[in-house]
Parts: C-alpha cells; sequence; structure tokens
C-alpha cells in the first residue's frame, strides 16, 4: 500500500473500473472534503466499488 503518481493512477482505475475493489487508506489528517475529492476523482474514471480504510487498521 503506497500513494500512486498520476500515471499510475490512470493505469490503475481502468481495472478498477471494471469491477476489482479499490481499497484507500485514508491519510491520519484527511477530512470529508479530501475523502470525497479522492472518492470523486474515482468515480469520475468509472471506479464503483471504494472502500476506505482507517490507517490503524491498514496492517490488518
Amino acid at each position: 500500500d503506497r500513494i500512486l503518481s498520476h500515471p499510475e493512477f490512470n493505469a490503475h482505475a481502468k481495472e478498477w473500473a471494471e469491477g476489482k475493489l479499490v481499497r484507500v487508506i485514508a491519510p491520519a489528517n484527511a477530512d470529508y472534503k479530501c475523502l470525497a475529492k479522492i472518492a470523486f476523482r474515482l468515480n469520475d474514471r468509472g471506479v464503483r466499488r471504494i472502500y476506505f480504510v482507517d490507517p490503524a487498521d491498514a496492517a490488518k
């Protein structure tokens, strides 16, 4: 799990749009607006299955 560059994000978005679950580790300082921006960016690329994870639970 790591931060993706824009080209990596765009490359993965195609497979995520086909139904693969996207696991997003929410930054500890992320507010609702930040998480919404991530969700809308994914949605704009056809991604519908998004799972936000608390950083403390990311290793589980």
